[in-house]
């Protein structure tokens, strides 16, 4: 009995002895785990993105590439080292997918290269943009001409071509149905100028300003 008694002890300050061990080794877990928790570091905190396909048709020399740049991190911050490279197919068309924040505008632009910076071509022209919406996209470029694209979200295809405010900034304000969210925030505020009206705040907020209104203009 006495041996039994002692072997009973025993155990009970082995186990106890192991709990308290895991517990230590548990502790330095939960305070990390509780850190990131605190800090608001989580999925719901990250930007929400949308897959964009960029796509454009452009013949290059044998073992050149094209690549997409722009002033998002993904599409290198303008950096033509940090690029996305388009993949070739049939007929010289390239295209990409990149994931890009939901209603950012993202101003880009296509260079040819032949894995050397500093040989690179830029293409010609001003910089495109494009506006991401909130579910998957397709955007056809064409070389040369930022002012001409169709873009596509998997239901409908639309032929769109920029239009420059800076002669006549209310013409496009007084056609019937105008949509102001596929204008960029630069034309907008454009028009929102000419008409006497604040050019602060989020794009849906100077949309809904024009939208408000009308073609009339601030009273």
């Amino acid at each position: 009995m006495v041996v039994n008694k002692a072997l009973a002890r025993l155990g009970g300050r082995t186990a106890h002895l192991r709990a308290h061990q895991a517990g230590r080794r548990a502790a330095p877990r939960r305070a990390a785990m509780e850190e990131i928790s605190s800090s608001g570091f989580d999925d719901a905190s990250l930007p929400r993105t949308s897959p964009v396909t960029f796509k454009v048709q452009q013949n290059v020399k044998f073992g050149e590439e094209i690549l997409i740049v722009g002033d998002e991190q993904v599409l290198g911050s303008w950096s033509l080292s940090k690029a996305q490279k388009l993949e070739w197919h049939e007929g010289d068309v390239w295209s990409a997918q990149v994931d890009l924040p939901v209603g950012t505008e993202i101003e880009y632009k296509y260079a040819v290269t032949s894995h050397n910076d500093d040989d690179a071509k830029w293409m010609p022209g001003q910089n495109f943009s494009v506006t991401v919406p909130d579910i998957p996209c397709e955007v056809n470029d064409v070389w040369g001409e930022a002012k001409k694209r169709a873009m596509s979200n998997g239901d409908a295809t639309t032929a769109t071509e920029a239009v420059d405010f800076s002669e006549d900034p209310l013409a496009l304000s007084f056609v019937d149905n105008a949509d102001y969210s596929k204008m960029t925030v630069k034309e907008i505020k454009s028009i929102l100028k000419a008409k006497g009206l604040p050019v602060s705040g989020k794009k849906a907020e100077l949309v809904a300003r024009l939208v408000e209104t009308g073609p009339e203009g601030a009273q």
